[in-house]
């Protein structure tokens, strides 16, 4: 499994179930199926702590691109393509895909990534239907199974596992070998932090995906380099990798409200370009992980002040050219307040942190039963509580007594050592130690 700082890594899998039987050509609605238009989906706010403990993101390759495989811009948002399927060149995908087809007026047919992504959803929610049937103990649990909805593109699942609560979201991807054509000038540029490190290009830019489109197209599909990224990042200097989580957590807690115009994506687009202007030595350098940070945050104001942060694989594509004034002036407004106490935003952040640790105990302790009452968390996320059943008055006489007796022992005790020992497997009793005998 991968870890959860790994990005997006690549789930190998193939379609579970068969294709829709119903074949049509027609141009589809943006509506075909209602998951593209129910805002409930995207109303879907889940807390780590609070609903899971782990998180992944992982690709679904439900297609393998033929080494042939064409790819068209034309039309297209930038950093975004559409596939064209020939069934004379393709046979095979041909034949699987042709559900998922839609005929253009040349006579050209395209993968719908809206039809792909719905296929993607039906598969999904009788996997899961089935799996709720069949639970077995010692088996994962499905705790939650839904979709995303526009313009993420996911389906999201909680499956809890030993205790355990771990959140995938999984994307449908298309998977491809080699190295788009559009991509290709970032090859081409030298003085890249990774060239400096002595990583191949065949290792840098050895696949990518392409993942359904954000809505605006039933027939687009975007670019993903989520694999190059993760080769890239083993090779960034850990002082600057942990700025990098804290910056990116940070910035989470800041931007919760506007997190789909600065996205995770054009946060470490930010970051890579920052590993390209600083030389490595420098970034090795834990003495300024503090001037690290600051520059990061420095670096997210002055794109938002040129309306420029263009994207590290795909240069000519800017991610914010769609934002209008009155969002821009708002993200500002953010990072500044941000910049202005950077220890407090810090400070913050691992407050957040550690508060969702104390949550995932919490959750833990109930998971392996043991009946504690719990009264809060405190400032360093341990969970605070008492071994109390609630309505038990068998236990709550119990409690009393234990700390009648622990005040009686301090009075006729004065001056002397007293600690408590607890048996772990049976924490409904404590053995009380005055110097050095136990009673």
């Amino acid at each position: 499994m991968a870890s959860p700082d790994s990005d997006i890594p690549e789930l190998q899998a193939q379609p579970a179930v068969d294709l829709p039987s119903e074949s049509t050509n027609e141009p589809e609605a943006q509506q075909e199926h209602p998951f593209d238009y129910d805002p409930d989906y995207d109303k879907l706010v889940l807390t780590r702590g609070q609903d899971f403990d782990l998180d992944y993101t992982l690709l679904v390759p439900v297609m393998r691109a033929n080494e042939r495989q064409q790819l068209d811009l034309k039309g297209c948002e930038s950093g975004e393509s559409t596939v064209p399927i020939d069934m004379m060149n393709d046979p095979d995908n041909h034949r699987l895909w042709q559900d998922s087809l839609i005929s253009e007026p040349s006579g050209q047919q395209r993968l719908s990534a809206l039809r792909v992504w719905n296929w993607f959803l039906k598969c999904l929610d009788h996997i899961t239907q089935e799996a709720r049937i069949e639970e077995k103990k010692g088996k994962p649990k499905i705790l939650l199974a839904v979709p995303a909805g526009c313009p993420k593109r996911a389906f999201t699942l909680i499956l809890m596992a030993g205790g355990t609560r771990i959140l995938y979201d999984l994307v449908p991807c298309i998977s491809f070998r080699g190295w788009p054509q559009v991509a290709a000038p970032w090859l081409q540029e030298t003085g890249k932090f990774w060239q400096r490190a002595g990583l191949r290009h065949s290792d840098a830019a050895g696949a990518f995906h392409l993942l359904p489109g954000r809505g605006r197209n039933s027939t687009d599909w975007r670019f993903c380099f989520a694999r190059s990224e993760v080769q890239l990042k083993k090779l960034v200097p850990q002082p600057f990798m942990k700025v990098f989580y804290c910056w990116r957590n940070v910035l989470a807690r800041a931007l919760s409200r506007q997190k789909t115009v600065l996205r995770p994506y054009a946060l470490r687009a930010i970051f890579f370009w920052a590993c390209d202007r600083v030389q490595n030595q420098y970034l090795s350098r834990e003495d300024e992980i503090p001037s690290f940070f600051c520059g990061l945050i420095d670096d997210v104001l002055k794109c938002l002040l040129t309306r420029s942060c263009p994207s590290y694989f795909l240069p000519h594509v800017n991610l914010l050219d769609k934002t209008d004034d009155a969002t821009i002036l708002s993200l500002a407004q953010i990072i500044l307040m941000v910049r202005s106490d950077p220890v407090e935003q810090i400070r913050n952040a691992l407050e957040q942190v550690s508060a969702a640790r104390g949550l995932t105990q919490v959750h833990n302790e109930q998971s392996y039963g043991k009946k504690r009452v719990v009264s809060g968390i405190d400032s360093t996320g341990q969970a605070l509580y008492s071994h109390v059943r609630v309505n038990d008055p068998a236990v709550e006489e119990s409690q009393e007594s234990l700390a009648d007796r622990v005040k009686k022992m301090v009075q006729q005790n004065k001056g002397s050592s007293i600690s408590v020992f607890i048996n772990p497997n049976d924490v409904t009793r404590a053995h009380f130690r005055v110097d050095e005998k136990f009673t």
